[in-house]
């Protein structure tokens, strides 16, 4: 047997080497194809989606998709990318925009149209190659249409939503017609007109000034009271009237109102003339005044009552019309009343002060009574007579109905003056001293309508009068004396200005009501009252507040409180309080209150701010 193998049996196992190589190839590319096919995938193909599912170790396949398509997954739709396998039921569909839309605006005054597309058509899905990621899209097929828009479908929906007012129907005929895609404007509300409430401007300054001048070399320190005056002729005040406005509608049709306007009454008494343009004129040289309400307002040119000395017994009290102007001092025991404004040069010791108007003090006052405005007309004696007695002649007139009822249930006759001086003998005996007391208060009144004054004066002189009350009196004589008495009453109180400020120097054991700002523009307060309906203020950096009780209806900004005297100082307002320096007492904002017993600087205290704070609740207390 030969050692060396023949070449046949060479060339036959190459042959064969050459087919196992390859063999070996064929087996590991299918080992290698087997592994790529280990992944799931995602076919898209004529509008079905396919999915194979990964094999052990292969990664899930996965769909997402492209807007306007939504893809549902077993009946849930997801937005994100989502693993599917060939078990789960994938639905799809296209959200697409309507094929017009209109809008309303959000205050209703424009109605929009919008074309989005004139036809509908059907959709169909891309197709697209296995993947292990598919992203499913879809387009719309313009060869076919499902349904195009009609015009009658959009004027069914404007009617619907029941814009009616001002439709513009050609707007949305010639973007059906000539497309613009563009947001229409197709129907307009008309706008309301809003109104305007009356308006009154003041041309004439209303706080009085101070200045001293040199009269020969001499300072002159009596007649520095410098009082607002107007020349006759002059335009004082303007009032614009108020306009209504007019009413306005939405595209639904619905009304728009204005918001109801509101209007000043304007009276001008004998001294001022009011024109047609508005302008309000004085007639005469004087001191112009506002009185009334808010939306009430009477002009009126003051006259003054100027007393060139001292208030005193020499002068008596002093009740005028008008306004009042001392030059010297106003002494123990006096009594100004004013319908109009009081000036003081001077000082002010243990007398009362009322003004319908302002109050103005130069000097020092000392154990005195103020009251300036509403408070001014409280406490004038011919406007509590007047009260009073009004009080007393109705339940007078009352008893009186009743009494002759009476007598004539029993067949009996009876003068009617008779009943009434019964009445006034035994049952109402107060009406006799109420009387004497307001002719009292007449007999003294300076510069007053002496004609209206004279009626109500012989009016009720006659119940003072027996045998004329007797004889004379009839129901409708009663009736009378009740409307003259009621007429003086809101005469008086008509006379009360807007603005009624007391401004003072000093006070010393005094009490200050004003109408309006008090204003202490030098030394302070020392255990006073004061009651503010509006601001307290105390002007000078010098100024001091101590062992007295403040009260503000706005706010209260003082300088400094407190001292050395044990009398408590208590700060109340409704807004905030002030301080530039405060040693001890107690401040009150709205329902809190704080005790000071250490010595503060430069506080503002503010209702919120206590509150934060928990500081006093004084209703809580109560």
């Amino acid at each position: 047997m030969s050692e060396y193998m023949p070449e046949e049996d060479i060339n036959l196992l190459i042959k064969e080497l050459i087919l196992a190589e390859n063999k070996a190839d064929k087996t590991a590319a299918l080992v290698q194809t087997d592994a790529k096919n280990l992944d799931g995938w995602v076919k898209v193909e004529h509008n079905k989606i396919y999915i194979h599912n990964a094999s052990s170790g292969g990664k899930s396949a996965m769909i997402t998709a492209v807007p306007p398509l939504e893809l549902m997954k077993n009946g849930v739709k997801f937005k994100n990318s989502m693993v599917v396998s060939d078990k789960d039921m994938i639905q799809w569909k296209v959200v697409e925009e309507p094929m017009f839309e209109v809008t309303v605006s959000d205050d209703k005054m424009l109605a929009y149209f919008k074309l989005h597309t004139l036809v509908k058509n059907p959709w169909h899905l891309l197709d697209q190659p296995r993947t292990a990621h598919a992203y499913i899209k879809a387009e719309r097929d313009k060869h076919k249409v499902l349904e195009a828009l009609q015009f009658n479908e959009i004027v069914t929906l404007i009617v619907k939503l029941g814009i009616l007012n001002n439709l513009d129907i050609k707007v949305i005929q010639d973007e059906l017609f000539n497309p613009t895609y563009e947001k229409m404007v197709i129907a307009r509300g008309k706008p309301l007109v809003p109104g305007k409430d009356a308006n009154l401007e003041i041309f004439f300054e209303e706080r009085v000034q101070s200045e001293f001048n040199e009269v020969g070399g001499v300072m002159d320190y009596r007649n520095h009271l410098i009082i607002p005056t107007v020349q006759s002729g002059e335009i004082i005040a303007k009032k614009t009237m108020m306009s209504v406005g007019t009413l306005g509608y939405d595209v639904y049709g619905h009304i728009l109102t204005p918001i109801a306007v509101r209007d000043i009454q304007v009276y001008a008494k004998s001294n001022i003339n009011l024109l047609e343009d508005g302008n309000i004129i004085a007639t005469k040289e004087g001191r112009p005044r506002i009185t009334g309400t808010d939306r009430v307002k009477y002009f009126d040119i003051s006259t003054a009552y100027i007393v060139s000395g001292n208030v005193d017994l020499v002068t008596g009290n002093i009740c005028f019309s008008g306004d009042i102007v001392v030059y010297g001092d106003v002494m123990d025991n006096m009594i100004l009343e004013s319908l109009g404004s009081i000036y003081v040069s001077g000082n002010v010791y243990n007398a009362t002060l009322t003004a319908t108007g302002s109050i103005y003090v130069k000097g020092n006052i000392v154990g005195s009574q103020l009251y300036s405005g509403y408070f001014g007309v409280m406490f004038n004696r011919l406007y509590l007579g007047t009260k009073n007695l009004l009080e007393l002649f109705e339940q007078l007139m009352t008893a009186a109905d009743v009494l002759q009822d009476l007598i004539i249930k029993k067949k009996q006759k009876i003068k009617y003056g008779q009943i009434i001086h019964l009445l006034m003998e035994s049952k109402i005996k107060e009406i006799p001293g109420t009387i004497n007391e307001l002719l009292y208060v007449i007999a003294n009144i300076q510069n007053a309508n002496k004609v209206e004054v004279d009626r109500l004066k012989k009016m009720i002189e006659l119940f003072v009068q027996p045998i004329r009350l007797v004889e004379f009196m009839e129901v409708e004589i009663m009736q009378k004396a009740i409307e003259l008495v009621k007429e003086t009453n809101e005469e008086v109180a008509r006379m009360q200005e807007t603005n009624a400020i007391i401004e003072i120097m000093q006070c010393h054991l005094s009490t200050l009501k004003a109408h309006g700002d008090i204003i202490i523009v030098a030394d302070g307060v020392v255990q006073s009252d004061l009651y503010s309906s509006k601001n307290i203020i105390f002007e000078a950096m010098f100024s001091v507040c101590r062992g007295s009780t403040l009260e503000s209806e706005g706010f209260i900004s003082a300088m400094t409180v407190g001292g050395q005297t044990g009398a408590t100082t208590v700060l109340k307002a409704k807004r905030r309080v002030t301080i530039r320096k405060m040693y001890s007492g107690r401040v009150c904002v709205g329902r809190y209150c704080e005790e000071i017993i250490e010595m503060i600087e430069h506080r503002t205290f503010e209702a919120h701010t206590m509150r934060s704070e928990g500081l006093i609740d004084l209703q809580s207390n109560i």
